[in-house]
């Protein structure tokens, strides 16, 4: 697997060849005296007087989830009738071909209507269609529960959202944190001030597996695990070449081998995020999913696919978070304990099936509560425990990983030698389970607060009572979204801007990289983002708004990507300092890398390699040993020197990404109806989408088919030429035609007089991307967002080349149809630039009709953005074009966020 080799010169040659640092002494277990050296939050701990009280109850969450049983009604309250299906799921799907008055009832609750539209609707049919009588919406509701199989956990909770009345908690009357009853005051029967409800994943699974298409679908995963396996056995040196999903992860091999995961395993990933409901607050309430790992990657990102696990209600942040997560986990603990049994539609037979939780993950402030590791100013702070200790500023209580020891350097505990990003312990290498036990030996809470700082564990976390899952702490990933989306931006622009923190001594001023420092230079800089809107195409999402005007009023994750590592290279050239530059350009082509959604090995390493050269150059021209900057290593930098070695441990980094997480925060949050109670209506619409999504498996023909192709659309395989065409036949200018005769002659056909072809606007490609034509375009009013420049492939040649569309066109070879692109090709990359950028800077010049070529569609791999941009110390070479790819493009096309036939309007089609 990925090594750690080579040196790097982010540390000055003199300082020589350090050894990894070691592992951080943990003091011995006596009380500690005063309170030097404790932090603000440690002597809140000492006169609360909660910790060893929490620790208490976090094991006792643990243990219940070790001995989770599915017939414990004490804290698995499921129906009786929903147990015995998880022991004998139906093995038969009720026919519904007789009963239209159920089947318009389940048709129109797919339809996401509010109630009084479903009202409408069923007396509007019921006027038309004689003798139909629909089914009111309880009854359509209750029979969308019986056929789906899924119902939801609903538990009590803190109307402050501290925690949940669960496991330890079950039997309380009152929060232990703010006091407030759990009932309503003047009432005979006890009514609980709040509810939140989780949504259990076996249900869920079992109707994955029932229908006989889903289920040969479900076993993606095991055909892709013996192929691995086979070549693993054969000792195959390229298994490892191409790492596209979680199959070539070290970690899931091992678990395989181990007997951990078998064909009778349903593998899932848990990601849990606070959702803003309304813009004008912050997290108002939290979310998690299930994701699951046998469906191909084209299926298990879909929206149908991904399983809501519960909603948290706000408006707080929840103070004890395994409270509210113990239902769910101890519903898969349970299934992990008795066995899950399923009936496989395809094979017609019924087996037990073992659930295992593959990995957990979150953003940054979640993933701390996760993890139950301290928070990122902890001394040691790595998300995925390394080990590797912080360093603090004087005169500061927080750590920061920083890699190089300060000059004039004397904090006590932060003094270990300096080293490279390229010799910094690996990711899950610290010692956790002896570091936990230190922890929970503590006998006072001085001590505790001492063994806190020094293992950077705060509590065992509930994952520990999972049966089945990775070792701790392995079974937590790295959120490649947050981490280089909106980390990154919070921290270079402010520093570019001289806006960062700073001592007092330390002056913005003398920055010689803080380039936007003055409002007309950041005015500019904006304005220049801003004006790159009209040239990236829709299916590039969110395009970047003016950053001057836009980035402090919620810049989404989108933006960043395309304003940091799409344009960055090329915005950024000629105003950052030549070395700041060509450490974005490290930081750039590692990340692009990583957000691929198939990299070879070979890849991984350059990533690993730029990556580390970015996290030891930034030190090195950004803090320059000073002790007064150590708080610009944030933590993220140090999180991406762990990415591209994660890759082989637990395959692609996007295939744990956040992506999926937020794209559910934002369909739930759009389909809220009651805005006077959100957190309810939220996890009723939860709900109905597990049922909904259940009927749509087991029911396939109740879902809409994709709409049929436009009129005049020809399909070729996995591209389809869509509308307008010309009305009439086109005849090609000189330059067109003689594009259009050489590529005939070509194919040995000759061409005797002027052809003449009919000019079609637009090509849907197989990733879902709509590529447009100049044609097209330039009749177009109002904005435009161009999407005429594509990624071509032509034969014999190694390296993309790219074109604008001037038309699509169908014509006969051989007798036989086939589809044709009328495209300029534009000139090569610039050499300097690209060889410069380290590859993140594609800059061509544009031909125009100088450089006609007629090529086949298949040809066309992707819609790209081409920008233009003159480069700062080349003005007089004119513009250059450079390329822009969107960044995750697979994920975004496998959650079906792509643009497709259905969005078209009237107007596109002739």
């Amino acid at each position: 697997m990925l090594t750690d080799q080579g040196r790097d010169d982010g540390i000055d040659s003199a300082e020589g060849e350090e050894q990894p640092p070691p592992p951080p002494e943990i003091p011995p277990q006596t009380e500690a005296h005063g309170t030097a050296g404790f932090t603000d939050e440690d002597l809140d701990l000492f006169e609360e007087g909660i910790v060893l009280e929490e620790l208490q109850r976090s094991t006792q969450f643990i243990q219940l989830l070790r001995n989770a049983r599915i017939d414990n009604i004490t804290h698995h309250k499921l129906s009786t009738a929903a147990r015995y299906r998880l022991r004998h799921p139906p093995t038969t799907i009720s026919d519904l071909s007789d009963d239209r008055a159920l089947r318009v009832a389940l048709k129109l609750l797919m339809k996401n209507l509010t109630d009084d539209q479903y009202k409408a609707a069923c007396d509007v049919l019921e006027e038309e269609v004689p003798g139909l009588k629909t089914h009111s919406l309880y009854t359509a509701h209750r029979e969308l529960a019986r056929l789906s199989g899924v119902e939801g956990i609903v538990e009590d909770m803190c109307p402050n959202t501290c925690l949940a009345y669960t496991g330890p908690f079950a039997s309380l009357d009152s929060c232990p944190e703010c006091g407030t009853s759990r009932y309503l005051p003047g009432t005979s029967k006890k009514h609980p001030r709040q509810k939140f409800t989780t949504l259990p994943i076996g249900p869920q699974i079992q109707a994955l597996w029932r229908h006989p298409d889903t289920a040969c679908r479900m076993h993606y995963r095991q055909e892709r695990t013996r192929e691995m396996l086979d070549r693993l056995s054969r000792n195959d040196p390229a298994a490892f070449h191409v790492f596209d999903d979680i199959i070539q992860g070290q970690h899931y091999i091992d678990a395989c081998h181990d007997g951990l995961i078998t064909d009778a395993s349903t593998v899932l990933m848990f990601s849990i995020d606070g959702a803003q409901l309304y813009q004008s607050k912050q997290s108002d309430c939290w979310i998690y999913i299930w994701v699951v790992y046998d469906l191909a990657p084209s299926e298990r990102y879909k929206k149908r696919h991904v399983v809501p696990g519960a909603v948290i209600p706000g408006p707080k942040k929840p103070k004890n978070l395994d409270s509210f997560l113990f239902p769910g986990f101890y519903h898969l603990a349970a299934l992990q304990n008795d066995g899950l049994v399923i009936y496989e539609g395809d094979t017609q037979l019924t087996h037990r099936n073992n659930p295992y939780l593959f990995v957990g993950t979150a953003d940054g402030p979640g993933m701390a509560m996760l993890t139950c590791l301290v928070g990122h100013h902890g001394k040691i702070s790595c998300r995925l425990y390394c080990e590797f200790p912080g360093r603090r500023p004087p005169g500061n209580p927080h750590y920061y990983p920083a890699m190089r020891l300060p000059d004039n350097y004397d904090i006590s505990g932060c003094q270990h030698p300096s080293t490279r990003a390229s010799k910094l312990p690996a990711a899950g290498s610290g010692n956790y389970h002896g570091n936990l036990a230190r922890l929970l030996a503590s006998s006072t809470q001085a001590e505790y607060c001492v063994m806190r700082r020094e293992t950077g564990i705060v509590k065992p976390t509930i994952f520990s009572g999972i049966p089945h899952t990775l070792p701790l702490p392995l079974a937590f990933g790295s959120d490649i979204m947050h981490v280089t989306a909106i980390n990154v931006g919070d921290l270079l622009i402010p520093l570019w801007q001289g806006q960062f923190q700073h001592a007092e001594d330390d002056r913005p001023s003398n920055w010689k990289w803080a380039v936007l420092r003055s409002h007309r230079a950041w005015n500019e800089h904006g304005k220049l983002v801003g004006s790159m809107t009209c040239y990236l195409p829709g299916s590039f999402d969110r395009p970047p708004r003016n950053p001057a005007k836009k980035i402090h009023s919620g810049y989404k994750a989108w933006e960043w990507l395309l304003y940091i590592y799409g344009m960055g290279p090329a915005l950024f050239y000629g105003l950052l300092p030549r070395e700041h530059w060509e450490n974005l350009c490290h930081l750039v082509l590692g990340v692009r890398l990583l957000q691929q959604h198939s990299i070879t090995f070979t890849q991984v390493q350059t990533a690993r390699d730029h990556l580390n050269k970015f996290a030891d150059g930034f030190e090195k021209i950004y803090v320059q040993k000073r002790a007064d900057r150590i708080h610009f290593v944030r933590p993220w930098i140090h999180a991406v020197t762990h990415m591209a070695a994660d890759t082989t441990r637990k395959g692609l980094p996007l295939t744990s990404s956040q992506w999926t997480m937020e794209r559910m925060v934002g369909d739930l949050g759009r389909e809220i109806r009651s805005h006077s109670h959100p957190y309810a209506n939220l996890s009723r619409r939860a709900l109905l989408r597990c049922q909904v999504n259940a009927v749509k498996v087991l029911y396939p023909a109740l879902v809409p088919t994709d709409a049929p192709l436009p009129r005049a659309s020809v399909a070729f395989g996995d591209y389809v030429i869509l509308p307008r065409k010309e009305r009439y036949l086109y005849t090609p200018n000189p330059s067109e035609t003689a594009a259009l005769v050489n590529a005939l002659r070509k194919n040995r056909i000759e061409v005797h007089g002027q052809p003449r072809i009919q000019r079609r606007a637009r090509l849907r490609l197989p990733n879902g991307q709509i590529a447009r034509s100049y044609w097209k375009e330039k009749s177009m009013v109002g904005s435009v967002r161009c999407s005429r420049n594509v990624s071509i492939h032509l034969p014999g040649q190694a390296d993309p080349v790219y074109a604008e569309v001037q038309y699509f066109f169908v014509g006969m070879l051989n007798g036989v149809e086939h589809a044709f692109a009328m495209v300029s090709i534009y000139g090569a990359p610039d050499n300097v630039l690209r060889t410069d950028s380290f590859e993140t800077i594609h800059a061509c010049r544009y031909h125009g009709e100088a450089a006609l070529q007629v090529i086949k569609i298949k040809y066309i791999k992707s819609v790209i953005a081409m920008l233009p941009h003159k480069f700062p110390g080349r003005e007089r070479e004119g513009t250059f074009w450079f390329v822009v790819e969107k960044p995750g493009l697979d994920i975004a096309v496998f959650s079906g966020l792509e643009r497709g036939i259905g969005d078209l309007s009237l107007s596109d089609v002739s």
